[in-house]
């Protein structure tokens, strides 16, 4: 005789199917969660926004990042060298909690590893919107000081980095709320 009512149809492991089915959803979430963290920590280093000055066939393309823009609005309370290590730190930080999610233990532990995720996810959908507001809008790091750059002949326009980091963001935010429900459908059915 199974320990689990009858009113639910046990799979071929003896589990009941709906909590089978919870659990390939919570594992999918977890998924879609680590896969947006871990390229976006990947992304955070490739380049967001090109600028080119095309005044000369010589003049070199600055590709920078949010890492290595010390004025870009969520990082301009920062000390200019701490910019980079708290970007680093930051980065990363999405990939820890989402490798901390995995662990099945305790409900209470992966719910707050949960909002530490979202949290993550919301510091980081903030910081990436104030770059591209901040860089779409003109403005964009200091430029090398040894170049006479006149500002009046350029182009610039977002590299691959920054489409690739706001699309990991949306699949850290998908995998972030389908884990919330997944979550509070385990919770309801006990």
């Amino acid at each position: 005789m199974s320990e689990y009512p009858m009113s639910e149809p046990a799979n071929p492991g003896g589990i009941p199917a709906s909590r089978a089915a919870r659990s390939v959803g919570r594992r999918l979430s977890l998924l879609v969660l680590t896969l947006g963290a871990i390229l976006f920590a990947f992304a955070a280093w490739m380049p967001w926004w090109i600028y080119n000055n095309l005044t000369t066939t010589a003049s070199p393309i600055y590709q920078f990042n949010p890492g290595q823009a010390s004025n870009v609005a969520p990082l301009r309370f920062l000390p200019p060298p701490w910019v980079h290590p708290v970007w680093t730190i930051l980065s990363a930080l999405g990939v820890l909690l989402a490798g901390l999610l995995w662990i099945a233990g305790r409900p209470r532990f992966t719910r707050i590893m949960l909002i530490f995720a979202m949290l993550w996810a919301t510091l980081m959908t903030v910081i990436s919107g104030a770059f591209w507001l901040f860089v779409a809008t003109g403005g964009y790091p200091p430029l090398p000081a040894t170049q006479n750059i006149p500002h009046g002949v350029h182009m610039e326009y977002p590299a691959a980095g920054l489409w690739l980091a706001l699309g990991a963001l949306a699949l850290a935010w998908i995998g972030a709320l389908a884990l919330v429900r997944a979550q509070w459908r385990a919770r309801r059915a006990g």
